[in-house]
């Protein structure tokens, strides 16, 4: 196995360990625990095939118990779907084929076992088209013929031809790229992402899990993928990776919604994606670490409500106070601040108009930022018994400020 398919093991290994040691927060996502199993059965194949591929002796070293359950989970999988499909069809005699249960297979002898499970496979493969409605996937057909050849090469059986190292390499790669793309990116992240505002601390924990680390670069790797609230891929978006409000690197999905920014300088980074007709994402200080493939979900808000802006010039000295009548916010709205002049100004919120705002509050120089609404309020210390904002010129200059609120309630 090559150093990128480590490298991506190790990934799956990290998630997988994340989400058996923080069981709670997907509790209640019915699919979860399913998928989740669905993943460590799989690995469990590859690291049959990877062992295969790497060994200097003949046979594996995967526990032959282990392999069983997988090739019998798989098998049951396969032989109900295309059960299903028999009984549609009403066609007896594959209907004999793959008419097991789970304890009926397990009660097979050892040398028995194989064969009745290559026979569901071979039943499956023959009517694939037929039983894929009845819910299962090409790969689970591929999956079970995995579990069948390795369990064959653990027990020695010699009717079994032998599967060569390469063919063992090839066949655990394609079963990485599987995993991931199916099972991780199509299902698991999916899931995950229906609980982002309820378990914050989860959802974060799960994506950084969910990096691929290689130790032999110094650079690091953005994929992210950009859905609307309706899981619609959305292309043409522009995403950003800034420090202090400066573009740093930016690029645009494709027509699947994902975008891949390579060859990052390890740092921290302000993350932003734009796209007409929705709020601008924002997230800020994330983390780039030396040699980490980072996989991050960005869901877009569709743009709704009102737009107000608000904006004075400021000469030196002055004070201005902000007029936010009909600032009512939602989860989406946002507050675009803008500072041009050659100084800045001190913002702040103040118990009565024309108080000078603390030193405590926000300094903001020549430039802009797009933070939400709720970010602002924090920033300036509006809330409470503050009910007014206030503008300060801090220089010794003129300046002009401008703060547009966007999607907010009428």
């Amino acid at each position: 196995m090559n150093t990128k398919d480590n490298n991506r093991l190790n990934m799956v290994n990290a998630v997988t360990g994340y989400c058996d040691l923080n069981p709670t927060p997907t509790a209640g996502i019915a699919n979860f625990a399913l998928r989740l199993a669905d993943v460590k059965a799989k690995k469990v194949l590859i690291d049959g095939m990877n062992q295969l591929g790497s060994a200097t002796t003949k046979g594996v070293t995967i526990d032959v118990s282990i392999l069983k359950a997988v090739m019998i989970s798989k098998a049951f999988k396969c032989g109900n779907a295309t059960l299903a499909y028999a009984n549609y069809i009403n066609n007896n005699t594959l209907k004999a084929l793959v008419d097991f249960t789970k304890p009926k297979l397990d009660k097979l002898a050892k040398e028995d076992v194989d064969d009745v499970c290559q026979q569901i496979h071979d039943a499956a493969d023959a009517n694939v088209a037929g039983a894929t409605p009845y819910g299962i996937v090409g790969s689970d057909i591929t999956d079970l013929q995995a579990a069948i050849d390795l369990y064959r090469a653990r027990t020695g059986d010699t009717r079994q031809a032998i599967i060569s190292k390469s063919q063992a390499n090839e066949q655990a790669h394609l079963m990485i790229r599987e995993l991931i793309d199916e099972l991780l990116e199509g299902q698991l992240d999916k899931m995950v992402n229906t609980i982002e505002e309820t378990q914050m601390m989860y959802w974060k924990g799960y994506f950084q899990a969910r990096e691929i680390i290689d130790l032999g670069t110094t650079y690091t790797k953005l994929r992210a993928t950009v859905t609307d609230e309706n899981g619609i891929a959305q292309k043409s978006v522009t995403v950003y990776l800034l420090k202090s409000g400066v573009v740093i690197y930016s690029k645009k999905t494709d027509i699947e919604g994902k975008v891949s920014i390579v060859r990052i300088t390890p740092d921290d980074y302000d993350l932003q994606a734009e796209k007409a007709g929705f709020v601008t994402y924002i997230d800020t200080a994330l983390h780039f670490a030396p040699g980490s493939e980072k996989i991050y979900p960005i869901i877009l808000q569709t743009a709704s409500g009102i737009t107000i802006i608000r904006e004075y010039d400021i000469p030196s000295p002055g004070l201005i106070n902000f007029d936010l009548t009909g600032v009512n916010g939602t989860p989406a709205s946002m507050a675009i601040i803008e500072v041009t002049g050659p100084a800045g100004v001190r913002m702040g919120a103040v118990a009565n108009p024309g108080d000078i705002p603390g030193p405590t509050h926000y300094d903001r120089e020549a430039g802009n930022i797009t933070i939400t609404l709720d970010q602002f309020k924090i920033l300036i210390g509006y809330g409470g018994v503050n009910q007014y904002l206030t503008a300060q010129n801090i220089g010794m200059a003129a300046t002009h400020i401008k703060i547009t609120f966007t999607n907010l309630e009428a």
